[in-house]
C-alpha cells in the first residue's frame, strides 16, 4: 500500500496509501517510505510450515536409517550362514565368471588349498582345471556356453604333486543384478564319497533288516558302520537305540 501526504492550502496534509509505499508531502518536501503489507500474519505461517517440514524430514530420515541398519544386520547374518554352510560341506566348491574361468576353488575340510591350487595365470577354464573325458566334454561345454545348469559330470582333478582324484561335478547358473549371466556356482564331490552316500540311501530304503560293517583295519576289529530302520523294527528298538548300535 502507498501512503502519500499532500499539503492542502498550506494548512493541512493529506496522506495517500497505495500498496506498501508511503508518500508524505509537507513543508520540507516529499518523503517516501515502504512498509510490508500483511507481514504480521505471513511470517508465523511460514515458520510453522518450516517447522512441520523439518519434523517430517527428521521422522523419515530416522525410518530410513532404521531400515538400513536392519538390512545390514540381515546381510551380515546371511554372510555368516553362507560361510558356516561352506565350512560344513564335504565337497569341492567352485565358481566361474561369465567367460567360464575358475575364479574360486575351495577344497573340502581337511584338504589344504595349496595342494590343489593350479597357480595358473590367467585363471583356467572350468574344464581345464577339472579334466573331462571326451564323451562328456562337449555336453559340459555346451551347457556352460548356453548359460544352463551343468549336469552331473564325471571329472578328475590332478594336483601339482601328480595325485589324481575322481570327482562328480555339477553347477547352477548365476545372474547379476541386471539379470545378465555372471558365471556358474557348483560343487565337485569325491566319487568314493558319492558312491558311499548312494549306498547309504539305498540301505535306508530297503524293507529288510540290513547291517553295514566296517572291515578290520590294522589293530581295529570289525565294527558296525550303519543299519537301516528295518533293523530297529526287527529288534524292537526305538530310533535312539538303533543309532547307538
Amino acid at each position: 500500500m502507498i501512503c502519500a501526504t499532500l499539503p492542502f492550502a498550506g494548512l493541512c496534509q493529506r496522506t495517500v496509501r497505495a500498496g506498501g509505499a508511503v508518500l508524505a508531502l509537507g513543508g520540507t518536501g516529499p518523503a517516501w517510505g515502504f512498509t510490508p503489507s500483511g507481514a504480521t500474519g505471513a511470517w508465523p505461517a511460514v515458520a510453522l510450515i518450516g517447522i512441520a517440514t523439518a519434523v517430517v524430514a527428521g521422522v523419515w530420515l530416522r525410518r530410513v536409517q532404521g531400515s538400513v541398519r536392519q538390512l545390514q544386520t540381515q546381510l551380515q547374518q546371511a554372510r555368516a550362514e553362507a560361510h558356516g554352510l561352506g565350512d560344513a560341506l564335504d565337497v569341492w566348491q567352485w565358481r566361474t565368471d561369465a567367460q567360464h574361468r575358475l575364479t574360486h576353488l575351495r577344497p573340502p575340510p581337511g584338504v589344504p588349498a595349496v595342494v590343489w591350487s593350479s597357480g595358473q595365470e590367467p585363471a583356467p577354464l572350468l574344464w581345464q582345471h577339472f579334466q573331462v573325458g571326451d564323451e562328456h566334454l562337449q555336453t559340459l561345454r555346451t551347457a556352460a556356453q548356453n548359460c544352463a545348469p551343468l549336469p552331473l559330470t564325471p571329472v578328475w582333478q590332478t594336483s601339482p604333486t601328480g595325485h589324481k582324484r575322481q570327482l562328480l561335478l555339477r553347477g547352477s547358473a548365476l545372474l547379476d543384478t541386471e539379470g545378465q549371466f555372471a558365471g556358474h556356482l557348483g560343487t565337485a564331490r569325491d566319487e568314493a564319497h558319492a558312491a558311499d552316500a548312494a549306498l547309504s540311501e539305498l540301505l535306508r530304503d530297503l524293507p529288510m533288516p540290513m547291517l553295514r560293517v566296517r572291515p578290520a583295519l590294522a589293530e581295529q576289529p570289525v565294527s558296525l558302520q550303519e543299519s537301516n530302520p528295518a533293523v530297529a523294527a526287527w529288534l524292537g528298538l526305538n530310533e535312539g537305540q538303533r543309532n547307538r548300535l
